[in-house]
């Protein structure tokens, strides 16, 4: 079921229910919003009785502003804490035959913060409270995080019976000649134990498995005329794309019966980071030890409510590169995470892509809140996009060193030397450490560096090629 649509809005807790298309920015169709007004959406939906005889019903929303509270029929479901994290819960047990109600209600970050620092006994100047609510309350940089306040992707209610998919991700294990031997890895919560079927071109594996949220169903197989993926004029862009057929049969049952389909994409590639290990700084990029010589350009996501818009989006930025001698795009960490489309994309075309962790500008603390969150939205990102061949290097954030030299931007955010060792510190242990395990969980073989260079700068050289700034 499709959520999205009409949905009604009123500012504060009393005031005048209006009505408003969503998915979209909020703060573009109210007058005068404040980013200190407490906001609510809701919408009324049926459900039916076969919906309810669905084994469980699960509420997917995707980019929603923190810090947001679900409710459902007036119960308090899940309090959305990350933009960057989807809302993905079971909502069955809340709902009703016939007409239901589904209600985000957008709580001011700032009261959150304050009722956090007051509980830590926290004393924080004006200043460090703004950086604090800039190093937690992530959005898009884009975005104004003052006002802007919405839901920004899918919004759908979504029926399962026995098992429900959330990401698929393979492993290179061996190659031989053309042959090659790769692990698939899928993560799934299981609603009805049974014996379930998993069927493509490249498989066919059969396993007994119990009920269980958050299970890793694990098993090799091999992949015959098998060929690496390679970058842009360096060879052909080979990757497998295939759908996986999931079929169930309950212990009791006599067949197997459809359940449902997951497409995938299959592929490798075999750029490697070469690092100087005496300057952090001197590193470039080779493939079958020969050197690739990278012209780069930087990308900032946008999201759009609409996804002919998102598509459109896409589609200019592809067609300006054409023109170009452009093979790798610097995904910057201040626009966040592309859809599946734009890597799609760069898959087909051969476009090496650098990919950012959505943290830029400004530097972060040793939180454990914060280091919690980030180790989640990792996770979730790592499980939707790193299978896709393009993606030959992660960062953890946009560089960061301008921040730290900066004494105008340390002045204004009220910033001492205690402050800054502190920040330093959770530099350290967020880029160096968390997301780096976080990243081997999924493939050891992937390239990562804590920073990238500042990508929008005049600057035109780096160690590993030059930089190709498009026009707007």
């Amino acid at each position: 079921m499709d959520l999205s649509g009409e949905w009604e809005y009123r500012v504060g807790r009393t005031g005048e229910w209006k009505k408003v298309n969503l998915p979209g920015d909020l703060s573009q169709v109210i007058p005068n919003y404040k980013h200190d007004d407490y906001l609510r959406i809701r919408k009324t939906f049926d459900v039916s009785l076969d919906l309810l005889d669905i084994r469980t019903v699960r509420l997917q929303l995707e980019n929603v502003t923190p810090y947001c509270q679900i409710l459902v029929n007036g119960e308090l479901i899940d309090t959305l804490k990350n933009f960057f994290i989807p809302s993905d819960i079971d909502i069955k047990e809340s709902l009703l035959p016939g007409e239901n109600e589904l209600e985000l209600e957008f709580i001011p970050a700032r009261f959150v913060m304050e009722k956090r620092w007051k509980g830590s006994n926290s004393e924080l100047s004006d200043k460090m409270k703004d950086l604090k609510l800039d190093m937690e309350v992530r959005q898009p940089r884009y975005m104004n995080k003052g006002n802007s306040v919405g839901v920004f992707g899918n919004m759908i209610l979504r029926g399962v019976e026995s098992i429900f998919v959330k990401s698929v991700n393979f492993k290179l294990i061996t190659e031989e000649a053309t042959r090659a031997k790769v692990m698939i890895k899928m993560r799934a919560d299981i609603y009805e134990s049974g014996q379930f079927k998993f069927q493509s071109t490249y498989f066919s594996h059969q396993e007994k498995i119990l009920t269980g949220r958050d299970r890793d169903i694990i098993w090799t197989f091999f992949v015959d005329d098998y060929k690496n993926w390679s970058p842009k004029n360096m060879g052909e862009v080979n990757f497998l794309q295939d759908a996986i057929q999931i079929d169930f049969m309950s212990f009791n049952g006599k067949e197997f019966v459809h359940d449902t389909t997951v497409t995938y994409n299959l592929g490798f590639n075999q750029v490697k980071l070469v690092e100087n290990p005496k300057d952090i700084e001197d590193y470039s990029f080779e493939i079958k030890e020969k050197s690739i010589n990278v012209v780069a350009t930087s990308f900032e996501n946008r999201y759009f409510a609409s996804a002919d818009k998102q598509e459109d989006f896409y589609s200019q930025f592809f067609r300006k590169l054409e023109e170009t001698d452009v093979n790798m795009i610097h995904v910057s960490g201040a626009g966040g995470y592309p859809s599946e489309r734009f890597y799609h994309i760069c898959d087909s075309l051969g476009y090496m892509v650098w990919q950012d962790f959505a943290f830029s500008g400004i530097g972060y603390p040793a939180d454990s809140v914060l280091f919690k969150n980030a180790r989640e939205e990792v996770d979730i990102q790592m499980r939707r996009i790193s299978g896709h061949p393009c993606l030959v290097l992660f960062s953890g954030s946009e560089d960061l060193s301008n921040y730290f030299d900066s004494e105008t931007t340390l002045g204004d955010y009220g910033i001492t030397k205690k402050d800054l060792k502190v920040l330093e510190k959770g530099q350290e242990d967020l880029f160096g450490r968390i997301i780096p395990i976080q990243i081997n969980r999924f493939n050891a073989r992937l390239n990562y560096k804590s920073h990238s260079p500042d990508f929008g700068t005049s600057k035109s050289k780096y160690s590993f090629g030059s930089l190709k700034l498009l026009n707007d």
